[in-house]
């Protein structure tokens, strides 16, 4: 199945390796040779991200100079009339609700990078912030939706205690 792809066990592998195939298939990968179970698991994850909104980026570099962070943001997506949704892939067998939104809310305030082209429209409106959970105990994936003001307010603290600790060094 999914979770076994590439062989290794580690869980930390093991969900590098299904973001890679996720990325994959989103990109228009042939998948055709997968193992069934491993098909069947791809396409229920690859359908939500479709529910969601067109795919704008994949694994795309992010800078934001409001809040002095750099990352990738794992999708951009272009949901309904063009607002944009952020998600953030997990495939734990627990998702830190927390960290996710903090990740999703600091790349949608982020300038973010696809083909050389830098795209700025995802911090131009409140975007939709979704942890999309794929866990590797074979649980059916699921979209959840993050509130955009908690976890604005969730990554303000974040950065209001890492300025503290630098301060304190």
């Amino acid at each position: 199945d999914l979770i076994d792809l590439g062989g290794g066990r580690d869980a930390a592998e093991r969900g590098t390796r299904r973001h890679s195939v996720l990325a994959m298939a989103l990109t228009g990968a042939d998948m055709s040779s997968m193992p069934d179970q491993a098909r069947r698991e791809l396409d229920a994850i690859v359908a939500i991200v479709h529910e969601m909104g067109r795919v704008r980026a994949v694994e795309a570099a992010t800078v934001c100079d409001q809040y002095r962070t750099a990352g990738s943001v794992d999708m951009v997506l272009e949901g309904p009339h063009g607002a944009p949704v952020v998600v953030d892939f997990k495939t734990g067998n627990h998702a830190p609700l927390l960290a996710t939104g903090i990740q999703c809310y600091l790349h949608a305030r982020s300038r973010y990078w696809v083909d050389g082209q830098r795209g700025d429209w995802v911090s131009l409106v409140t975007p939709r912030l979704v942890m999309l959970h794929a866990p590797q105990d074979g649980t059916a994936p699921r979209a959840v939706d993050i509130d955009p003001d908690r976890a604005k307010h969730w990554a303000e603290t974040a950065l209001e205690v890492r300025a503290i600790r630098k301060e304190a060094r």
